[in-house]
């Protein structure tokens, strides 16, 4: 049933981060060299912060400037998935926010709640974006958002937030080359 369907799910993400892993590492040593991390998550679908990698090899203990194992790489994508990509000041803030918002002391709040919280606080979320973010996750047996889905959500949504960033500029780089404009004056 679904711990199967968990089970599998988990075996195809590790395969494609295996994948990727083989594609970016020394094929002599086995070990991503530290300009290879960044393109990894990004292969995989995150658009990662440095601060936040900062924090991840800080909390697991690794040193910043070498070359990771499989097994380093596994720990650090597993940290960084965890707290669906944000920094532990982002994780306590979005935490409090979560337990002000739940309802009569409940670990939950509604969907609906969510998108209601992330737009008084000045997102910008559609319906549509609200409904892909929360397909990405298992709900509660309730229905309800609790606070892991909730953070990886909040995760999510920034991550996508960073990827349109991230297009427009490519996009204006690219319209302005093509008009003889130059960024570097």
């Amino acid at each position: 049933g679904f711990l199967a369907l968990a089970r599998r799910a988990r075996e195809t993400q590790l395969e494609e981060l295996r994948a990727a892993f083989d594609r970016l590492s020394d094929s002599m040593a086995s070990r991503l060299p530290v300009e290879g991390l960044v393109p990894l998550l990004r292969g995989i679908g995150y658009e990662p912060l440095q601060v936040a990698l900062d924090e991840i090899h800080e909390e697991l203990g690794l040193e910043l400037g070498v070359a990771w194992c499989w097994s380093d790489v596994v720990a650090i994508v597993h940290s960084f998935d965890e707290k669906g990509g944000l920094r532990k000041c982002e994780l306590d803030e979005w935490s409090d926010i979560f337990r002000k918002h739940a309802e009569d002391g409940s670990d939950s709040i509604e969907v609906v709640k969510m998108g209601e919280i992330l737009q008084r606080l000045g997102y910008t979320l559609s319906h549509n974006d609200m409904l892909l973010l929360v397909s990405r996750f298992v709900l509660g047996h309730n229905g309800a958002l609790e606070l892991p889905e909730f953070l990886k959500i909040v995760g999510a949504h920034r991550e996508l937030e960073l990827k349109r960033l991230w297009a427009l500029f490519a996009a204006q780089q690219g319209d302005d080359k093509r008009h003889g404009l130059s960024h570097d004056s």
